[in-house]
């Protein structure tokens, strides 16, 4: 199922926020080997509860390639040197 953009984001920051990731083999089963791919899981939320969650499930190659792709864009944007002046 396709998803919007600002839910694949919101899911992705709380899975990396809140420990919500496992590690999947090719067939995208859980696995303590090697791994080839990410699932991030997000909660659901519906007045104030959990309703159930959203699972994103990435390639890790894919998901590499993507973090790559924003750390470039953030360089070109300022935004690296910006959060570089700050921390100085």
């Amino acid at each position: 199922m396709d998803a919007s953009a600002v839910r694949i984001l919101t899911d992705l920051r709380n899975a990396l926020a809140h420990g919500g990731i496992s590690y999947l083999d090719e067939k995208g089963r859980q696995t303590d080997s090697q791994a080839a791919m990410l699932a991030f899981v997000g909660a659901v939320m519906k007045k104030g509860r959990i309703s159930g969650v959203n699972v994103l499930r990435v390639h890790e190659r894919e998901y590499r390639e993507s973090l790559a792709a924003w750390a470039s864009w953030l360089r070109k944007a300022g935004v690296t040197a910006a959060l570089n002046e700050r921390a100085a």
